[in-house]
């Protein structure tokens, strides 16, 4: 039985294809590791300051380690200037 599947393969904000290794990080750890509030996240996410969560379940969002990890290395602005015109142009 060979069928097509349509899957959209899930990737990082550098466009590479999430490995089965990669970690989900739920917006408590997101907030610890990156020493910013929880509203702060959401606000950077929204000016795509920030990687993008990704919902899991229907009540459910996750951010992938290594983005908050390129995000933490980069800093909001260096983010932006590197990957928010993609972000924005993933949105539209």
């Amino acid at each position: 039985m060979n069928q097509n599947r349509n899957v959209n393969k899930l990737t990082n904000v550098k466009g590479e294809e999430i490995s089965l290794n990669e970690s989900y990080l739920s917006i408590k750890e997101v907030v610890e590791k990156c020493g910013v509030s929880r509203s702060t996240i959401l606000r950077l996410e929204s000016a795509k300051k920030f990687p993008p969560s990704h919902n899991i379940t229907d009540n459910r969002k996750v951010w992938f380690e290594s983005d908050v990890q390129l995000w933490r290395t980069l800093g909001a602005q260096a983010f932006y200037a590197m990957y928010g015109k993609q972000l924005e142009q993933q949105v539209a």
